[in-house]
């Protein structure tokens, strides 16, 4: 999964589900939406250890910012935190947003919506709510 997402009522995550052809087999994509669902549960789980009260929703969407900019705007999120980049490519150093889908959501979603981006648990940027 691309993207998970965590705001004080709601968790949800976008990914690229919609993207598998339609003559792969629809067992194919069932699999997909399983992985997804299977993800969501674990990050429930972490809510609920913050006491953090959640809900899951999964989106298809063929581009995983976009679909996170519409589900800021459709339930007027104010406060996201999401992965800044992919573990692998994460350093100490690092000060900036790397990824093309991080980078995206930054320039395209609501200003009102403050967001924290992370990555292996360490704040790497933050971007501030603007009226």
């Amino acid at each position: 999964m691309d993207a998970d997402v965590r705001v004080s009522n709601l968790c949800f995550a976008v990914g690229t589900v919609s993207q598998v052809q339609e003559q792969q087999p629809v067992a194919y994509k069932k699999m997909e939406l399983q992985k997804t669902s299977d993800i969501l549960d674990e990050r429930l789980l972490l809510c609920a250890y913050e006491k953090v009260q959640a809900e899951k929703l999964v989106v298809e969407s063929d581009d995983v910012a976009q679909g996170l900019v519409k589900l800021i705007s459709e339930h007027r999120v104010t406060e996201l935190v999401m992965g800044a980049v992919a573990d692998k490519h994460y350093t100490k150093k690092m000060k900036a947003l790397r990824s093309k889908k991080a980078q995206a959501v930054q320039q395209r979603a609501d200003p009102l919506c403050k967001i924290w981006y992370i990555c292996k648990g360490t704040l790497v940027y933050r971007r501030k709510a603007s009226p």
